[in-house]
């Protein structure tokens, strides 16, 4: 779970993520997507991946 801002709007979302990695010391890499949010992030979805500390989150809100 992320409680955090996103573009300015603030709540929480619940993300699942898959991954993998040689090792505990070893950068992971992977991809996540958002499940589903309250707050501010209620109409959020979006899906990114991560390599290492490198990540990339493509989203959107739904119109209200």
């Amino acid at each position: 779970m992320c409680a955090c801002s996103v573009d300015g709007r603030s709540g929480s979302f619940t993300y699942r993520f898959e991954g993998s990695g040689a090792s505990v010391i070893s950068a992971f890499s992977g991809t996540f997507e958002n499940l589903y949010g309250d707050g501010g992030l209620a109409t959020l979805h979006g899906h990114g991946t991560f390599d290492g500390p490198l990540y990339t989150f493509d989203y959107h809100f739904d119109p209200t």
